[in-house]
Formats: structure tokens, sequence, C-alpha cells
């Protein structure tokens, strides 16, 4: 990636991020290095007819194309006081919204080819999935279906196929998940929140989402043919049917305009047996409630089934442990106190030390991408994460560097004024944001905790590897999915937290964590050759055990940690059946 296309997607996060004082000073500052890569995109760019472009052009060019990317985010430049561009640097102004979604004519065959070539390698219950799918929409049935199976069995595969094919015949398919994780892994993914504006905060039954009838992402909405929607049991489904709602108001127009999602052919998927919805102090009729099964739209949902794991191996013993995790998952044979035993040969005898050398070998020394793309340690407890993370930095090589947050509060109203101190901010830590004090070394592994640019790979849950720090900006490589090896600027950024809180938390600090090890329910989504799980403290809620053993392709790479007292292999697991499908 060129420097300058680095420093736009810098800035652009900057303005969106960071509330800078003033961005056209910033901008003026700037533009030259922005823009330095521009130039030989003008010239070789025949619609423009600028063999030689002036300064005065590139910068305007740069301003357009800033333009273009805060459009995608619904922010426009006179927001941040920043000029608008003199010239039209198209000859038409489309729906960029629209356009990003479609593939050029000349692809059209490519997309094609690659659709029959990816169907004729399919199982039978992936070639069932497909056809049943894609029936609906090329005749416009507006079905709704759930693409059940556990992680392994090509959901992503079918997820995929079913783009291109679509999108081959020069059709629209939205494909979302629940997590930035997860959505990276889609063609043309995005979160679900962002493509449909679904409320963040204070969501409720009767919620819709922040769409204009008028507005581009309306007109996407109704030149599409399909949705697939990734990960959708951990997600609230008040969000499903928030976009339900939005979806009928803005196609009420269009033929089976009253249906669900507007006619939509509609993709659900993902695994029951995996984390739940979070509900802050809730219940597990709550956890349960909030499921998509639990849904008034859940009656017109067709269960596709995928059961083959085509992750693990096809040797009798790894055909024996998805067996094993899949007993684990539906919590069979669970007796009431929920202990099961596990394999013998998982457990790690002896202490924390101990799993971290069976997981991270030989980390005091210098280590390439891929060591680190392969393995992690996973956790119950954010403490335990934060702990590990120290632990194993203290052994990596390389100059420790520790960078403070600027922390500030915000009183809630009738609490009147309390004086909190520096230090006591500094202690706190939350779900989802940044330590006060963030120490690292270059070259270790960091995980962002915010979507700040997904298209170009940074979404909540990615990692990356440290290049070089300074007061203001990491230099990082992104280590997971498609964009893995490209580099990225991460400035930092306020996050708020206010969950128990009487006061609101603003924490400046870079939005990243260290990312040796993370928490269970951080890892859905992503997949590891080799993992070390922490069951000092024992799993709390559905999922998470089935979850953590199923992140590696092999039951002879995961190593478990129990409590010195445990001198077994017995561990706690939380299954709540009345949430699986049967």
């Amino acid at each position: 990636m060129q420097s300058g296309t680095s420093l736009h997607h810098l800035f652009i996060i900057i303005l969106v991020e960071c509330q800078p004082e003033n961005p056209l000073r910033l901008w003026d500052q700037f533009k030259s290095k922005i823009c330095d890569d521009l130039d030989r995109r003008i010239q070789h760019t025949p619609s423009f007819n600028l063999p030689h472009p002036t300064d005065d052009d590139i910068y305007d060019y740069g301003l357009w194309l800033m333009q273009d990317s805060l459009a995608k985010q619904g922010k426009t430049l006179a927001e941040f006081d920043l000029p608008s561009p003199s010239r039209d640097w198209i000859v038409t102004r489309p729906n960029r919204l629209l356009e990003a979604q479609r593939v050029p004519d000349h692809v059209h065959e490519e997309l094609r080819l690659k659709a029959q070539g990816m169907s004729e390698r399919m199982n039978r219950d992936q070639h069932n999935a497909f056809t049943t799918i894609s029936n609906s929409i090329v005749n416009g049935l507006g079905h709704l279906f759930f693409l059940n199976g556990p992680g392994g069995t090509g959901k992503t595969f079918v997820y995929t196929t079913t783009a291109h094919h679509v999108r081959a015949e020069g059709g629209v398919i939205l494909c979302v998940a629940s997590s930035g994780i997860a959505a990276i892994l889609l063609p043309k993914g995005a979160t679900a929140h962002s493509t449909f504006k679904i409320p963040v905060a204070n969501i409720h039954g009767e919620s819709v989402c922040s769409i204009t009838v008028q507005s581009d992402r309306a007109e996407l909405i109704r030149q599409a043919l399909a949705i697939i929607w990734d990960e959708v049991p951990m997600q609230h489904r008040w969000c499903a049917e928030a976009v339900d709602r939005t979806c009928r108001d803005i196609r009420r127009n269009l033929p089976g305009g009253d249906r669900p999602f507007g006619g939509l052919t509609v993709v659900f998927g993902g695994d029951f047996r995996q984390c739940l919805p979070v509900i802050q102090k809730g219940k597990r009729e709550d956890i349960v409630g909030a499921c998509l099964t639990c849904s008034r739209l859940w009656s017109s949902v067709t269960i596709l089934h995928l059961k083959q794991n085509m992750r693990l191996g096809q040797s009798e013993e790894d055909q024996r442990f998805a067996t094993w995790l899949l007993d684990v998952g539906d919590g069979k044979n669970l007796p009431e106190d929920g202990n099961i035993a596990l394999p013998p040969e998982m457990k790690v005898p002896g202490s924390l030390e101990d799993l971290i050398s069976a997981t991270y070998p030989d980390i005091s020394r210098y280590q390439n991408d891929n060591y680190f793309q392969s393995r992690t340690i996973l956790s119950t407890r954010n403490d335990d994460v934060d702990d590990i993370n120290q632990k194993i930095l203290h052994q990596f090589p390389g100059q420790e560097k520790t960078f403070w947050a600027c922390d500030s509060i915000k009183e809630s109203e009738g609490n009147g004024e309390t004086a909190y101190t520096p230090e006591y901010l500094s202690t706190l830590s939350f779900p989802g944001v940044p330590l006060s004090r963030f120490k690292v070394k270059m070259n270790a592994p960091v995980m962002l905790l915010r979507n700040l640019d997904p298209e170009h790979g940074l979404c909540n849950g990615t990692r990356l590897r440290i290049i070089s720090a300074t007061k203001w900006v990491l230099h990082a490589r992104i280590l997971s999915g498609e964009h893995a090896g490209k580099m990225a600027f991460l400035p930092r950024i306020t996050l708020h937290y206010s969950d128990g809180l009487p006061f609101t938390l603003s924490r400046l600090q870079f939005p990243v964590r260290l990312a040796f090890s993370m928490t269970i329910n951080k890892s859905q989504g992503q997949s590891v050759w080799f993992v070390g799980i922490d069951l000092r403290s024992p799993v709390f809620t559905h999922g998470q055990l089935y979850v953590a053993l199923s992140r590696a392709t092999s039951s002879s790479r995961v190593k478990v940690l129990l409590p010195q007292e445990e001198a077994g292999t017995v561990t706690k697991n939380v299954v709540y059946k009345e949430a699986l499908l049967t």
C-alpha cells in the first residue's frame, strides 16, 4: 500500500473518531503527503484528460476521494469545515453504496466460473443449501433461511458461492455479519449495524433503522435481491426485527413488499451451540428470549443443515473429536452439576507458565507473522486475559513502551459532584475499552477494539502486529483475514463507557489491547492452529466451552489449564438446551 493511501485512511479515521480541533489546518499541513500518489492516478485515468496535473488538481482530487470515503460512513466534508472539491471527478455521480456492491461487467464471467467451480466442490448438504437458496433468489420467492452448522462445516463457503452466483448475473446481494471479524470473511462483507444503521443504544422491540426512504442506502435495499447475515445467534432478535420493519417500509411499493424483509431472500446463519446475545445482568430466560428463535420472524424460517466438518481432518481420531465437540455443544449426557471430563491428553499439568510454554514455545525469540496467526490463549475473565498478556509480554523480546491514556468523566444527572482522581480512573478496566496504561513491545500482537475501517480490514477483533509506535499513532501490520499483510495507521481515539457506572468514562487511547490472549467470547469466529484454554475460572454461560474447544483444528493441538486442586480433567459446561435447534 502506498504511503499516501495509508495516510488517507488514517485521516478519515481521525476525522470520524478523533474530533480534531481544526481539520482544515490538519489537511493543509499534510495534504502533500496524503496525496503523494495521486498525480500518477490522475495521469493514468484517460477520462480525466489531465496528462500534467497541477498541485491544485491533485489536492482537489484528494478532497473528492475523502468526500467519497466519508459518504460511506454517512459523513460529509462540510461537517468538518473542509472545502468541497471544485471539480466533479466522475461524469455521472452514481449511488456509491450501490456501485460498491456491484462488480464490473468484465468480471461477471470470472465470477460465474468461480461460482460454478465452488459449487462442484460442495458436499451434499452444502449443494442442497446452495441450490435451495439460489432458487429463492432467482425466482424472487423471498424465502427466509437459517444455515445451521457448527464451525468448520463450510457455511462461509456456501455464502461466498451464493454471492458470486448473484453478482455474476449483475445482481446485488448484501453480505453482513454480527461481528466485524466475521464480516471480513464475506465477499464485500460489512457488519449488520453499519449496513442497515441498526440502533446501537436503546434498541427495543419496535425499533427501526436510521435509513430514510429517499436515501442512497434505501435505494441499495430496493435494488438488492438477497441478504446473507452470518453469526446471527449472537445478536439480539430486535436487530433482525428492526431490519425487517425497515425493509418492508422501503420496499412497500415493490412486489412482495408486504412480506418479511420486503420480499428479499434472507439467509441467516450460525450455530446456536455458540455464545448467545449478551444481556447485561440478564438471567437465563432473558438470554434465550433474545435469540432469533424467539422472534415472530422464526415461523417463516426454513432451516438448512450442514453436518460434515470440513475444517478438521478426516482421520478416525479427528472424526471422534468432531462428534465429541457436538456432544459438548449439545450438552449431551450432561449431569445436573454441569461437570464434564475433558480428554486427559488436553490437560496441561502445572501452572499458567506451562500453558504459555505449550501454546507459545520459544516466545522469547523473534517469531514471524504465521506464528501469531496460528495460536492464542483463551480465558473466561478479562482480568485473567490481561494477566496472561502481561506475563507473555514480559517474556517477549524487545524494549517495553508504555502509553498512558487521558481519562475524563461526565457525571450522570442527579449524582452531584464527586471527585474521582486520575489515579483511580486509570485503574478502571472494562470490556471493549483499552487499558489506561498500555504496555507494548515492537512486533507484539494486538487486537483492535473498534470498527475503524472495515472495508480495509480494520474491524473490532482484527489482530495486528505493532511495527512502530509514536505518542499519537501506531503503525501496524494486519495479521488476520483477507487483508493480512497490509499496513495500517491507528490513531488514539476517545472511547466511552458508562454501563453500571455513576458517570460516563471517556478514555483517549489507542483502541487496541495485547492479543497473546483473548476472552472466549472474543474468539468466536476465529480459527487457529494451536489453542491454550485457561479454565482456572470455569465457563459461566451458554456455549463458552464449546466455542473454546472448537477454535483449533485438532484435539492434539488443544491444551487446557485447570485449577490446581483439580486432580482429574473435570470442568464446568453450561448449555441452555432450550436455545438449541432440534
